[in-house]
């Protein structure tokens, strides 16, 4: 499981992602197991580079 899928998809997060349909298109992340950093790829530093700012949000279960 990659480190984004490890902190991202709590049991909450899995539970609505198989409520909305969404579970099987997110097994890809799921299924890497490794300990290397996420990376950003070109599109996502192209479209970040973009950008005049970033804003970097969090979500919690209680909000």
């Amino acid at each position: 499981m990659s480190r984004y899928a490890r902190l991202a998809f709590t049991k909450n997060v899995r539970g609505v992602q198989e409520e909305r349909g969404s579970a099987e298109a997110m097994a890809r992340l799921l299924a890497r197991d490794t300990e290397e950093p996420d990376r950003l790829g070109p599109d996502e530093a192209d479209f970040i580079m973009a950008r005049d700012g970033l804003s970097w949000t969090t979500r919690t279960p209680p909000g």
